[in-house]
């Protein structure tokens, strides 16, 4: 096997074991860990805006002469714009200039209002509204493959859930009847919603328990059991190093 395959199975072991060392206790090589795992993720996304969004987008644009002709001179005027948006974000850092931040923030929340508010309305509202007020058929075809069965389902969902905060009269009588149907499906929603969460990171968990029992093989080097054992060590030796402190 290739030296670079067994040198990253063991910075990925030392990596793994030292996030989950914070089961046991605070210590200095999580936050090792966890600085390098923070300073890793902020370097990859610096170089990724470098290099497929200022470079290509900016830099060839403007100062690249086949990329300069290949645009208008209104297009370079909003990249130029963009640019300076961009950097008035950093006046932040400057107390006296702190204003000039403002003007970008407030452009980037009313355009990213302006996108999510309705396309959220659109696939949220209105194709509720819609699969609400669809026709419910009862033909044989329906009712077999189970379209009816789930366009009723959501008729009763979506009416049910909507008087249950309907909170301008008081529940009783019929309201209380279409009150308990709506709090069972809110709780299977939310047990849903929280099973989901739930699986995600348990294959997460999975994933990297996989891999230390792969890198734990003879090919490796015996990475997992090597470097655990040195954890191990590591935790017992501060431990009582503590200890006699303590006394003191």
């Amino acid at each position: 096997m290739e030296f670079n395959m067994i040198l990253g199975a063991w910075v990925s072991v030392f990596f793994t074991l030292a996030i989950f060392s914070l089961l046991y206790k605070d210590s200095f090589i999580f936050k090792l860990a966890e600085n390098i795992y923070i300073g890793v993720s902020l370097g990859y996304v610096g170089s990724i805006a470098l290099y497929q969004a200022l470079k290509p987008l900016v830099w060839h644009k403007l100062f690249d002469s086949e990329g300069s002709k290949s645009i208008k001179g209104s297009e370079q005027i909003i990249i130029v714009l963009a640019c300076i948006g961009g950097l008035l974000l950093f006046a932040r850092f400057i107390p006296t200039l702190q204003w000039l931040s403002r003007w970008t923030m407030a452009f980037l929340i009313g355009y990213t209002a302006g996108i999510v508010i309705p396309s959220a309305i659109d696939s949220f509202l209105l194709a509720q509204v819609s699969k609400t007020i669809a026709p419910i058929s009862f033909s044989q075809e329906s009712i077999s493959s189970g379209a009816t069965f789930q366009q009723l389902l959501i008729l009763v969902g979506v009416i049910s859930v909507l008087l249950y905060f309907f909170f301008s009269s008081e529940q009783k009588g019929v309201l209380i009847g279409t009150s308990k149907i709506a709090l069972v499906l809110i709780i299977i929603y939310l047990g849903g919603l929280y099973g989901a969460t739930v699986m995600g990171r348990l294959s997460l968990l999975y994933g990297r328990i996989s891999d230390l029992v792969t890198f734990s093989g003879s090919s490796y080097f015996y990475a997992s059991f090597v470097l655990l054992v040195l954890f191990i060590l590591f935790f017992f030796i501060t431990s009582s190093k503590k200890q006699p402190e303590q006394h003191e």
